[in-house]
């Protein structure tokens, strides 16, 4: 096999091994300081035993816990993490499904671009990338569905509290949003109420419904209501106000986009920029830019000039993302 794709292959190994190693090792380290400062003065016979059975056990949760690390890349751990993003994303896949999906994706960009490149170690990268892209689609389709459910929250809430006043129960007032706004945010709470309606508690209903959708808000109403259950007291008023603070939220929110839309859109040109001129440089004289590809110091530089953009997309985001 070619010294390259060996390279390569030691590489993603270790950036993939390196994060969950490092969890593992921080995870106990207060475990390990404290087990010693336990026994911290305490000589006498049957310390060495002790601090011999504070190592076997340290051994032992370590390979325990790196093996329930890799048992996460299981088929079967994969599929049910696919059924949850797809279940945010409201994509009516199965995570089997999706998981076949990714990898067959990931084998046709490899096959392809070793038939455009012949190449391998550029293969293994199209590979990689073609399989984690229905991935990003998902997750990008789940912010969006996010985004468009907390812009229908604060009317949701309107609609809940009045519906409260005119006498309806609380799943009556679920049941009247479900029929009265629009998707996604009408699809979920249809969603809750047939729930509802087939038995399950209200608290594990709402709580489904915040897991299926990664929503602040949703989880902050969600939050109110069932500490109002719990110890009473005007539930629509309880909404109105929540109603009101989200609707401030958002309008604040507006005004930082607004102010940062030159900042996000500079980020966007200084990304896009260089790999246009690439192109165009390609397209025009192929035979000067060649040499950042051919030459050992070109290759190096186009490396560093790759880290260098990928570091200052990465900080222009930082800047012009304020929360609120």
């Amino acid at each position: 096999m070619d010294l390259k794709v060996i390279a390569l292959f030691t590489f993603l190994s270790v950036a993939l091994l390196a994060p969950g190693l490092q969890q593992l090792i921080l995870a106990r380290k207060k475990f390990i300081t404290d087990r010693l400062k336990e026994l911290a003065g305490r000589g006498g016979p049957g310390g060495n035993g002790r601090m011999e059975k504070i190592n076997q056990d340290l051994r032992h949760n370590f390979f325990k816990s790196l093996l329930a690390h890799a048992g996460r890349l299981s088929p079967r751990v994969l599929s049910m993490a696919a059924d949850r993003r797809l279940a945010e994303a409201d994509l009516p896949f199965k995570g089997e499904e999706f998981v076949a999906l990714a990898v067959f994706c990931a084998a046709g960009g490899g096959v392809i671009a070793v038939a455009l490149t012949g190449r391998p170690e550029l293969a293994v990268l199209a590979a990689l990338a073609a399989g984690a892209a229905p991935f990003w689609l998902v997750k990008a389709i789940a912010k969006r569905r996010v985004m468009l459910f907390n812009g229908q929250i604060a009317d949701t809430l309107l609609i809940m509290a009045n519906s409260l006043r005119a006498g309806f129960s609380f799943i009556q007032a679920i049941e009247v949003v479900q029929r009265e706004m629009p998707p996604p945010i009408g699809r979920e709470f249809g969603r809750t109420f047939r729930e509802l309606s087939l038995g399950t508690p209200v608290e594990e209903a709402l709580t489904s419904l915040v897991k299926r959708v990664k929503s602040e808000d949703l989880s902050l109403v969600v939050t109110a209501v069932l500490i109002q259950r719990q110890v009473g007291g005007n539930l629509a008023e309880v909404l109105d106000k929540i109603a009101r603070t989200i609707q401030e939220r958002v309008r604040i929110q507006g005004e930082i986009r607004a102010l940062t839309a030159q900042g996000r859109l500079s980020g966007t040109i200084i990304s896009v920029l260089p790999v246009f001129l690439v192109v165009v440089m390609v397209l025009i004289n192929p035979g000067y830019i060649g040499v950042l590809f051919t030459h050992p110091t070109g290759r190096m530089m186009l490396g560093a000039a790759v880290l260098a953009e990928l570091l200052g997309w990465f900080l222009i985001k930082r800047i012009v993302r304020i929360s609120v």
